[in-house]
């Protein structure tokens, strides 16, 4: 279960830094794509975005974030990168189908993470493919649900450092220092969504984190993606059927001429 805790530490890692820094103003994203491909194989990602404030107190991301033990759990590491006035470090996982991505975003989320019951249902059709994505945001408003026992041991037996009443004056301060965004890019047009935001292809979804109040609410996107041989060919087959009716009507519709008694045509 090393993957597992590792790359919860992630997370872990952008809340218990950035709640040591809120006095100074700071923000941490972190953002969960998932990018998924006709057949439903496709790639998780997980990018932490630091401000300069946030990036400086945290110290040096690679050790903050346990890379190495990303690496040797599979996850593909890029970065630090600094851009701009911000850091990102990005750890990528592949899902070989659709029924894989729930292994991959539970090594994210974990048992009791944000993100619970994700799944990827994958279908091929005559005329093209669709692909539906589905889940629940779960969080309990509380900064504890990134932490666990053995962070807590690490941390003056508090479970991001701070003792209750320091996480909420800072948090008071700063109330949307700490924010966690879902985004989903699949093929095709978008047929429908719930709880996410559409732009330019991808579906998200963010929250701020802390806020004190719970949140169990469905998500879900789905599209679809035309099979263009297909349709062609039936748009041809319409196109003949079509002039095929017209010439039949046409022909129902020509005067016949008169022929006379003796077989000649009558006037």
């Amino acid at each position: 279960m090393i993957a597992l805790r590792r790359i919860r530490s992630t997370l872990v890692a952008v809340v218990v830094g950035a709640m040591t820094v809120l006095s100074s103003a700071c923000q941490a994203i972190a953002t969960v794509a998932i990018d998924a491909e006709l057949d439903g194989s496709g790639t998780v990602t997980v990018t932490v975005d630091l401000d300069a404030s946030a990036a400086g107190q945290l110290g040096d991301p690679e050790t903050a974030f346990a890379v190495d033990d990303l690496r040797d759990a599979g996850w593909t590491i890029d970065g630090p990168n600094a851009e701009g006035e911000h850091t990102t470090l990005a750890a990528s996982k592949p899902f070989a189908n659709a029924d894989d991505l729930p292994r991959v975003i539970a090594e994210v989320s974990g048992p009791d993470g944000p993100f619970q019951d994700v799944t990827l249902t994958h279908a091929n059709g005559f005329a093209g493919s669709s692909l539906e994505l589905s889940g629940r945001w779960k969080l309990t408003g509380s900064l504890d649900q990134f932490s666990d026992n053995e962070v807590a041991a690490q941390l003056d037996g508090y479970p991001l450092g701070r003792t209750p009443e320091e996480i909420a004056a800072a948090l008071q301060e700063h109330p949307e220092a700490l924010k966690l965004v879902l985004e989903v890019s699949m093929p095709g047009s978008v047929q429908a969504s719930e709880r996410f935001t559409l732009t330019d292809g991808t579906a998200a979804s963010g929250e701020v984190l802390g806020t004190g109040a719970p949140i169990d609410e469905a998500f879900s996107v789905s599209t679809r993606s035309n099979n263009r041989s297909v349709v062609a060919w039936m748009i041809g087959a319409a196109v003949l059927m079509v002039g095929g009716l017209v010439v039949m009507v046409a022909a129902l519709r020509r005067p016949q001429r008169r022929r006379g008694s003796n077989g000649t045509d009558g006037f």
